[in-house]
């Protein structure tokens, strides 16, 4: 693959099917982190991107209505992929790659360029 169609192929991944297929809890589930509390669906634990000092630490917080996260103690925010970007430390693209590999599903393509 040259460089320009790396780069053209970036943009043609449908990051919103990858979102509305893989939920926030599998992508928690593959990091392997464990909530310390949970209030319907609201979790609150250990950071995964700061690596929180205390396993007991609540500053991360994951909604898991809106696939949404937040830690309080480095910043980090976004959705899954943008964790999972985070987490792996991998660009937005590759952890799209990333996540659609280790939960199965075939890399959604945007428009009429699906293969």
């Amino acid at each position: 693959m040259t460089q320009f169609e790396s780069q053209q192929s970036t943009h043609l991944i449908d990051y919103a099917a990858i979102r509305e297929q893989v939920p926030m809890r599998r992508i928690l589930e593959l990091m392997d982190w464990q909530e310390v509390t949970c209030h319907g669906d609201q979790l609150r634990g250990p950071c995964p991107i700061h690596k929180s000092s205390s396993e007991r630490s609540r500053s991360f917080s994951v909604n898991l209505n809106k696939n949404a996260y937040h830690c309080f103690g480095c910043g980090s925010k976004g959705n899954q992929l943008d964790l999972a970007s985070e987490y792996f430390g991998l660009s937005l693209y590759q952890a799209a790659r990333e996540v659609c590999q280790r939960t199965g599903i075939e890399v959604p393509i945007r428009g009429a360029f699906r293969r």
